[in-house]
């Protein structure tokens, strides 16, 4: 499987279409979500060979 595809199923199962858009748009999307035992930041970027992904785990 190339890493396009994984990259689009991520943003599928994980973003709404509104924040897949927005992401498509600016070409960047930085957000975070907080679960009872860490803070999860996930930044998306578009680079030189593609789209990247930036996943942080925070205690």
């Amino acid at each position: 499987m190339s890493d396009r595809i994984t990259f689009d199923r991520w943003l599928s199962e994980n973003l709404s279409p509104q924040q897949i858009d927005g992401f498509l748009r600016e070409k960047e999307f930085d957000r975070s979500y907080a679960f009872p035992f860490v803070r999860v930041r996930i930044n998306l970027l578009d680079s030189l060979l593609g789209p990247a992904m930036v996943l942080r785990l925070i205690p």
